[in-house]
């Protein structure tokens, strides 16, 4: 069984997968009562490692140019960026190159993140620890996000991904030939009551990010867009009488339940996107944590370790065991041939 710890900046969900099938999925308020019984399920709970994923609005995307230096070179320059951005962030900072400038000099583009209010994961993150669990990882659901692409058939030139995993938000993500460039959450104040009007609540939204993208430059003024929004089937027709293509942009609507037929999930419920993500996370992202220092994730290192020495020990076992048998057998042989 594998865990996901999924926050959205208010309230945390807890996923149990078995491959492709969710097991359970549990939800605990910000309050006292809900950390307490957050403690208490990870008392009860087997101590698996989990990954923790953040879909926070307090969460930070830039595209910085850097000269095109050696790694060391460059690391201290983004080091600097991240200091003068997102000092009170540190721990929770992360850097990519995305590309390079097509002119001039030819400068290295640096994606910079940062979640800009950490304090929000410290209650949580403070009771896992509490608890000896391991975690395994801090992963951005934008920077995850990516992993959906290919599935969407939509890596080439760019894209802005539009999906909902709480009913009062809506994510919008934009990539660049697979690379994420950019990522904000709009509130929408949408009554889960009204979440088949979704499409009248996030076209207005969608529509500002796209100025505002091709105001930074970050679009060309006349370069088209791929537009793929996810909703589950309910949405579908508020989504498709809303949204629209046109010469900048080409629309492409997903329905939630077809993608995680598509992916083969079981049990997850497709209202909103946020189990999809989850699964992701847990199963499809692989590398290092996008936020946190090695240090966090000890416990989780240390256990790897030991299962890696327990595999090594049975191995060795074995092979004596295999060894022993082959010597004995060869004795036997020479015995009863003299």
């Amino acid at each position: 069984m594998k865990r996901i710890f999924y926050f959205t900046g208010y309230r945390l969900k807890v996923f149990h997968w078995q491959g492709r099938r969710l097991l359970d999925a549990l939800a605990f308020e910000p309050d006292d009562i809900g950390l307490a019984a957050f403690r208490d399920y990870l008392q009860a709970s087997p101590a698996i490692a989990g990954r923790f994923l953040v879909d926070v609005i307090e969460e930070d995307f830039r595209i910085e140019n850097v000269p095109h230096v050696g790694y060391r070179d460059r690391k201290a320059v983004v080091g600097r960026l991240l200091d003068r951005y997102y000092r009170s962030s540190q721990e929770f900072c992360y850097s990519e190159v995305v590309g390079r400038e097509k002119e001039g000099r030819r400068d290295d583009r640096v994606l910079l993140g940062a979640m800009t209010n950490p304090a929000l994961l410290q209650p949580w993150l403070g009771i896992i620890d509490e608890c000896d669990v391991p975690l395994a990882g801090i992963w951005s659901l934008p920077l995850v996000s990516r992993a959906l692409l290919k599935t969407l058939k939509a890596r080439q030139g760019p894209v802005l991904l539009v999906s909902q995993q709480v009913n009062s938000n809506i994510r919008q993500s934009l990539f660049r030939d697979g690379k994420l460039i950019s990522s904000r959450q709009s509130i929408i104040n949408q009554d889960i009551r009204e979440s088949d009007r979704i499409g009248e609540y996030a076209a207005p939204e969608v529509d500002k990010t796209l100025l505002f993208l091709r105001n930074q430059g970050l679009l060309g003024v006349d370069e088209p867009v791929a537009l793929h929004v996810i909703g589950n089937r309910r949405q579908q027709a508020s989504l498709a009488a809303h949204f629209d293509s046109h010469e900048l942009q080409q629309l492409h609507l997903h329905s939630t339940d077809a993608l995680v037929a598509q992916l083969g999930l079981k049990g997850v419920d497709a209202q909103f996107a946020d189990g999809l993500f989850a699964w992701l996370c847990c199963c499809r992202v692989r590398g290092l944590s996008h936020y946190g220092r090695p240090a966090r994730f000890e416990r989780y290192l240390n256990s790897l370790a030991a299962a890696s020495l327990y595999a090594a020990s049975l191995v060795v076992l074995v092979g004596g065991f295999l060894l022993t048998e082959a010597n004995i057998s060869e004795a036997l042989r020479d015995r009863h041939a003299t």
